[in-house]
């Protein structure tokens, strides 16, 4: 008797070991490509070693390993989180793109976009690096000093298929003092974050003010009805030395010469540095200069 319960107790144990293993095994493969596909794989991580690059054309080359020419139309997410020191603020940027490529049309980036849930907001580009997509982290006029930060990525085709698994190791990142080398297919990302409400509960700064005599940035873009149409802005002008190069310059959108989804071209009013407003001039002499009719 002793020995029949013997037999059914290891026969019970030998099943509970086989669940387990099956367990696990489930549970790998969920991680591998589940959530591997969800959160993303670590694929990088860097440090500078508290150098900075010598160049304001310098920065951070971050060498993917997604081929620029896949045919598998693929559009992947690239989160790059860090700290950048030199600055004393986070990193926090999520990269996308997707690779048009078609019969005779040669690959280029036909969708590309940029956000970023950090402090810290540099020039990035996207350029084809002898076949493989590179991000590159300009410098600029910031500071690179002690810049760290580790890389994620994940990806789905348009099929809705997975990576080529060798496409998730092998990236690298490097400090460079030059603009890349290679400058094929080399396009700037325009950051874009949309929100609801926005409550800023201290100073909101706009960073992308104008040289003086210059009027190419908007700072500040006012859209209809929860679009992205008929835009008026205000732009900001920035001299060192001379009062009048120091301006605030309005625009509206303008029936018959901007089309819909341009940024108003029809200037209003500027107010600069000596404490002059110009109407229909952007650079007034006087407390008040009106060019043409007033009523």
């Amino acid at each position: 008797m002793d020995l029949y319960y013997l037999k059914i107790y290891f026969k019970n144990l030998k099943l509970k070991i086989m669940k387990y293993i099956y367990i696990t095994i489930l549970l790998l493969t969920i991680f591998k490509t589940g959530f591997g596909q969800t959160i993303g794989q670590e694929v990088l991580n860097y440090s500078n070693g508290c150098t900075d690059p010598t160049s304001e054309n310098g920065g951070v080359v971050i060498k993917t390993k997604y081929p620029f020419n896949a045919t598998t139309y693929y559009m992947p997410t690239v989160i790059i989180e860090g700290y950048n020191y030199g600055k004393n603020q986070s990193v926090g940027l999520i990269v996308n793109w997707y690779i048009y490529h078609y019969g005779s049309v040669p690959p280029y980036f036909h969708h590309k976009s940029i956000s970023s849930y950090g402090a810290y907001t540099p020039e990035v580009y996207l350029f084809n690096d002898n076949g493989f997509v590179s991000i590159f982290l300009k410098k600029s006029a910031d500071s690179q000093y002690c810049l760290s930060f580790r890389v994620r990525s994940w990806l789905r085709t348009i099929n809705d298929s997975g990576a080529d698994e060798s496409w998730y190791s092998g990236w690298t990142a490097n400090t460079i003092n030059t603009t890349p080398v290679s400058t094929n297919n080399y396009e700037k990302l325009t950051y874009e974050n949309t929100f609801g409400d926005l409550k800023v509960n201290g100073v909101a700064l706009f960073k992308n003010g104008n040289s003086a005599g210059s009027f190419t940035n908007n700072q500040l873009l006012l859209g209809w009805n929860n679009t992205s149409s008929y835009l008026h802005s205000i732009k900001t002008r920035h001299h060192s030395e001379v009062a009048s190069g120091n301006a605030i310059d309005f625009y509206t959108w303008k029936q018959g010469t901007d089309v819909s989804t341009s940024v108003g071209t029809q200037h209003v009013m500027t107010m600069d540095g000596q404490g002059f407003v110009g109407i229909g001039t952007t650079t007034p002499t006087a407390k008040l200069e009106v060019i043409g009719t007033t009523k």
